[in-house]
């Protein structure tokens, strides 16, 4: 791929959703068929409704059994980054050469419910300041976060993280080793903080309530809907939270795709 015009991209983000079909704990789920799209297609398409990301791509391992993957991402129009399957961090460089941006936005393929005003809000931290990685520290919802990180910093951990957690977790680096790095921490919109109802995908009773949830909404233009309508629903609706309630969440440095 011929990277694009970084003279064009100089002062923008481009967001990167890592996704594979190998899957630990629930395989092939990003292919679930959901509100009449499938999962990547939903989250690529949710991603797109945020302005401040010039670009979208989906970062995928190179492997031919990703190719169902890489077809459905293209087809809701992402641009497809094929790297190593293991080094994810490599494969985020290499979405930031191509995409000839100076940030990331670092989207999991277990989110489907990313947060469009935090989005918004980390964006526009990035592109104010010159920190190296902009997160909230508020807990919110499982499946509902992302995080932005400059691609300089990116290239510092490539070149002093070897070991394997470190390539394959990208930003953990930067959380052992905070003071090797310039942080900037926003607050999470008030409807998210300390809510703990679990909007990620990892495993097969979380396909369940997804299924669920899309079945009461009853849209088909779930990627437009904002998380307070998401969560007032919830509210609304309890016993849907009860499907994948009782589903331990696996440690965070395990592979979030």
């Amino acid at each position: 791929m011929t990277p694009f015009n970084r003279y064009e991209n100089e002062n923008s983000i481009g967001a990167v959703i890592q996704a594979r079909i190998g899957s630990v704990r629930s395989p092939g789920k990003v292919l679930h068929s959901f509100a009449g799209f499938t999962i990547i297609e939903h989250i690529v398409k949710r991603i797109q409704l945020i302005k401040e990301f010039s670009l979208v791509a989906l970062a995928i391992p190179s492997s031919e059994k990703e190719e169902l993957l890489a077809k459905a991402g293209s087809q809701a129009g992402a641009i497809i980054v094929r790297g190593s399957e293991e080094d994810v961090l490599s494969r985020y460089i290499l979405a930031g050469e191509q995409l000839g941006v100076p940030y990331l936005a670092r989207i999991c393929g277990d989110c489907p419910w990313v947060d469009l005003t935090l989005a918004r809000e980390l964006a526009q931290c990035a592109l104010a300041g010159k920190a190296d990685y902009i997160v909230t520290t508020d807990p919110i919802p499982l499946g509902t976060g992302l995080e932005i990180i400059s691609l300089s910093a990116l290239k510092r951990i490539d070149k002093l993280a070897s070991e394997p957690r470190y390539r394959e977790h990208v930003t953990t680096y930067i959380h052992d080793h905070p003071d090797q790095f310039e942080r900037s921490f926003i607050s999470a919109p008030e409807y998210l903080r300390n809510n703990n109802c679990r909007l990620t995908v990892d495993t097969e009773d979380d396909l369940r309530f997804q299924d669920s949830l899309m079945a009461s909404l009853n849209t088909q233009e779930a990627h437009t809907i904002e998380l307070p309508e998401i969560l007032t629903h919830l509210k609304s609706h309890p016993e849907l939270l009860h499907i994948n309630a009782h589903v331990l969440q696996k440690d965070w440095r395990i592979s979030p795709e």
